[in-house]
């Protein structure tokens, strides 16, 4: 008990000193909250006014091209800007320019999508363009919004998500690791992507 005794104590008399000292803590720690519900708010401001777009790539059925050519396109989108001086990231609520590529499969129908601020479309156009002059490159509606969410009946559902073994810059492999940085036979290439394109070409009237 008088161990227990002897804690209560300490702890009491720790709760006292922060409670006698809270005007010299708590405006630090109120102000450190404000600024981060600040930046938030300007970041969640910003992005709702951004315009976005979303881009079908239609490549061809044969692409003699390595996977250093979407390489040197995933380079070209970091190099679209940053957030700019402090007054455009702490006042306006700029933030880093993003992007999102999406596979998506509608009814065994397999698209390729790239999501992007309308003021890069033409950008992204140019980059895809460079590297693969026979792809197409189209704006479509947004995929999304064509499910009927409204429909009867339980909607049968499926997700899951990879986590890395290692930190984020580590990748699991590379196209190098497959041997496709160099030129080889059609019968030698070993194109990772390719069961996963299958299995997503599999899906039924009605799937997505």
């Amino acid at each position: 008990m008088a161990i227990l005794d002897l804690f209560f104590t300490a702890l009491t008399n720790v709760a006292k000193f922060i409670y006698a000292e809270a005007w010299l803590w708590a405006p630090i720690a109120l102000g450190f909250a404000a600024w981060k519900a600040w930046v938030h708010y300007i970041n969640a401001e910003y992005l709702h006014t951004m315009e976005w777009v979303l881009l079908e790539i239609r490549l061809p059925k044969e692409i003699r091209r390595s996977p250093l050519a979407m390489e040197l396109v995933l380079n070209s989108l970091h190099q679209t800007g940053k957030t700019g001086g402090l007054y455009k990231k702490y006042w306006l609520g700029r933030v880093r320019n993003y992007f999102s590529l999406e596979i998506v499969s509608i009814e065994g129908a397999v698209h390729f999508f790239i999501r992007t601020p309308a003021e890069f479309r033409d950008t992204i156009e140019s980059y895809i363009y460079a590297q693969y002059p026979e792809a197409e490159v189209a704006e479509v509606t947004d995929y999304a919004e064509k499910i009927l969410y409204a429909k009867n009946g339980r909607w049968s559902m499926f997700g899951m998500e990879y986590i890395l073994s290692k930190e984020d810059p580590y990748p699991i492999k590379t196209y190098i690791d497959y041997g496709m940085d160099k030129v080889m036979k059609e019968e030698e290439k070993i194109d990772p992507i390719t069961p996963t394109i299958e299995l997503m070409g599999s899906m039924r009237k009605g799937e997505q």
